[in-house]
C-alpha cells in the first residue's frame, strides 16, 4: 500500500513539473515571436530601400 502511494505521488510530481515546463515553454515562445515581430517591422522599411533587396525583388518577382 504504501509502496503505491508513493508511486502516485511520485507520477502526480511529475505530471506537475511536466505542466510547469510546459507553461515555460509557452511563455517563451510567446517573447520569441513578439520579438520576431518587432524585428520584422524593423528589418521591412529597411529592405524597402536597400538597393540591393529591390534590384533582387524585382529580379525574383517578390517583395523585398
Amino acid at each position: 500500500m504504501d509502496e503505491a502511494g508513493k508511486r502516485l505521488a511520485d507520477a502526480q510530481a511529475a505530471e506537475a513539473n511536466k505542466a510547469n515546463t510546459s507553461a515555460q515553454n509557452q511563455v517563451r515562445q510567446d517573447q520569441i515571436a513578439k520579438d520576431l515581430s518587432a524585428l520584422a517591422k524593423e528589418r521591412i522599411p529597411m529592405a524597402r530601400t536597400d538597393q540591393v533587396r529591390r534590384i533582387a525583388s524585382r529580379w525574383y518577382g517578390s517583395k523585398p
